[in-house]
């Protein structure tokens, strides 16, 4: 999934950097929406029979926002090697790309293949009854699920059904420039995840020798840290807390929620001081005036992003980078960050479940997911992989890269956009929630307690309607 970035004002501009960084335009759906369905996700236990022969060829959609290119590929590859099956790659923005899916899941034309590269995600589409479960295909065709991290399968398996194979996979990481670091010689944050010398009060003395702040003309500045983790309640994982409940990510489900908790108050202060108090990050308008990305371009020194990042650093031609742990907020506490994973889903509506099953199989072979990686930058979910990932980053050992990649995932907790059902609709009421923190205008003890009704409010009618 490509999130939108920090700054409302900027998300065009940057996601795609949280793709991954990732836009918005048109509103999410919402429970008052046409929907496929509202009741939860049928369990399956037999693949669907197959529809009789026809003369008339098959014909599937694979259902994209992103990587259009390698798609079109696979379905050029695919339609070579089974004549008479017929692949569309259907390109939808990402803002749109929930409401269309609906859309065409109302009309009884749903796409037959797709993964979460909208603002919803994997248990949002199992809670509206989208998504077939794949064991008995699995099952029937041998697919060998071994090479595929454990953990990352476990996230898209319910009752011990599995209904995703997992594509990418990555987590929240500092992307650091080694040449700012070298200047002022400090070392660099580090890659063992266990390090717990590396404190969000460590970084910020680092940040004190490094960037400077010419308030009449931001282009003349050097900033420290970029804060472009997504969604905004990762920072607050940093201290252990949370503005939701923990089996809000076990169930998809939660009917309280937390803006006014003074802990947690205090670090979105943390958050916003590092800009406003410190500026060791731009503002929106200072962001603007740089007239790129501050990091690619060498004026920031630590960029926090998702895995997403890894697109953007690939560009870096300039100076040497690295990739490291994020910080600890409290040493002494259990510091999480999230995964992002994206699964490929086989819609439980589609018309020719059998050669879509065929059509996913294929893309989800190691020979594609290799051609995938030769194409872009993102580490996938088959483990064979990895060190083909590690030998495309420069200026790390794969040794560093294993200890950086793995540890996240050991420290890691699959993001909320992929275990909550209606994220996208939640995220709004947060978008709204942290304007005023984003944008300076106000703390975070005056502005977010106000918002605290409304998000609980959203999650209870959500509950309310997909849960029965």
């Amino acid at each position: 999934m490509k999130p939108t970035n920090r700054f409302p004002m900027l998300a065009l501009a940057v996601f795609m950097v949280l793709t991954l960084i990732m836009a918005a335009c048109t509103t999410p759906p919402t429970a008052e929406e046409p929907q496929a369905t509202e009741a939860p996700a049928t369990e399956a236990t037999e693949a669907p029979v197959e529809e009789p022969a026809s003369d008339e060829p098959v014909e599937l959609v694979l259902y994209t926002s992103d990587g259009v290119e390698w798609l079109t590929f696979v379905a050029d590859e695919f339609m070579k090697q089974n004549p008479g099956i017929d692949v569309t790659v259907m390109n939808v923005a990402w803002d749109e790309f929930d409401t269309k899916m609906i859309a065409m899941n109302t009309a009884g034309t749903p796409p037959d293949i797709w993964t979460s590269w909208g603002p919803s995600g994997f248990m949002d589409y199992y809670a509206r009854g989208l998504i077939a479960d794949l064991t008995p295909y699995i099952e029937a065709s041998n697919f060998d699920m071994s090479d595929f991290y454990p953990e990352v399968v476990d996230y898209f398996t319910i009752d011990g059904k599995i209904y995703g194979i997992p594509h990418t996979v990555g987590a929240a990481y500092i992307f650091y420039n080694k040449d700012m670091f070298d200047a002022v010689g400090e070392p660099y944050p580090p890659t063992d995840w266990n390090d717990t010398s590396w404190t969000w009060d460590r970084m910020l003395d680092v940040c004190s020798k490094i960037a400077y702040h010419d308030e009449a003309d931001p282009a003349n500045s050097t900033w420290c840290v970029s804060r472009g983790l997504y969604p905004v309640n990762t920072y607050a994982w940093l201290w252990d807390k949370d503005i939701f409940p923990q089996s809000i990510y076990e169930t998809g489900y939660a009917e309280e929620a937390n803006l006014s908790d003074p802990e947690l108050l205090e670090i979105f202060q943390k958050y916003q001081d590092i800009t406003y108090e410190y500026h060791y990050d731009q503002t929106g308008p200072e962001w603007m005036a740089t007239g790129g990305d501050p990091f690619v371009m060498g004026k920031t020194a630590m960029q926090m992003w998702g895995v997403w990042g890894f697109d953007n650093t690939f560009t870096v031609e300039d100076f040497k980078w690295g990739v490291a742990a994020v910080p600890y907020g409290d040493p002494n506490a259990d510091r999480k960050v999230h995964i992002y994973a994206n699964p490929w889903m086989l819609s439980s509506q589609s018309r020719h479940p059998e050669e879509a099953w065929k059509l996913l199989a294929f893309l989800s072979s190691p020979e594609m997911h290799l051609d995938s990686l030769n194409r872009g930058t993102t580490p996938l979910a088959r483990k064979s992989l990895m060190d083909e990932f590690y030998a495309m980053v420069p200026y790390m050992t794969a040794e560093e890269l294993d200890e950086v990649l793995n540890g996240a995932i050991e420290h890691g907790q699959i993001a909320p956009a992929t275990s909550i059902v209606g994220w996208g609709e939640i995220n709004n009421v947060l978008g709204t929630a942290f304007d005023a923190i984003e944008n300076g205008t106000d703390t975070a003890a005056n502005s977010l307690p106000a918002f605290e009704d409304e998000l609980i409010a959203k999650l209870k009618e959500l509950k309310a309607t997909y849960e029965k």
